[in-house]
């Protein structure tokens, strides 16, 4: 895969609110996602009251 083939199965997950398997995915991932991970993983935060508006605002841009 590569790595908008891997963002993309992380915002798959995150819609479908499996939000622990999009965690280890990243992580499983986090060397061929390179400078995304910092970005994916900061979706999740502490809080993830506001994280699907994160996840928008994040994808958006493609």
């Amino acid at each position: 895969m590569n790595v908008d083939e891997l963002v993309a199965r992380v915002k798959e997950l995150i819609n479908s609110d499996k939000f622990e398997e999009a965690k280890q995915f990243i992580e499983d991932h986090k060397d061929e996602l390179g400078d995304k991970v910092h970005d994916l993983s900061g979706l999740f935060g502490d809080n993830a009251d506001g994280l699907i508006d994160k996840v928008k605002g994040f994808f958006s841009g493609k």
